[in-house]
């Protein structure tokens, strides 16, 4: 699912005893471009529209006690 700035996270489905204690959240970063200069490069369909990978970043949901993090996160986002 698309994810806007802002917006609340929430994951209906997952139970938390059964997730590992080394699980991530993995958070990828797509753009669009106007001017489709290369269309050869790698890149997914979203609506009918091509998005280009451009950063991603991870973290993990459980802290170095095992208790499930909370709060807000300033994430560094990775070069694709």
């Amino acid at each position: 699912p698309q994810i806007r700035f802002n917006q609340w996270l929430s994951f209906d489905d997952a139970r938390l005893c059964e997730l590992q204690r080394e699980v991530l959240i993995l958070f990828e970063i797509y753009a669009s471009y106007l001017d489709e200069t290369d269309s050869s490069s790698p890149h997914e369909i979203f609506d009918g529209t091509p998005m280009y990978l451009i950063g991603w970043c991870s973290q993990a949901i459980f802290n170095d006690e095992h208790y499930l993090i909370t709060g807000e996160r300033y994430l560094g986002i990775f070069d694709s």
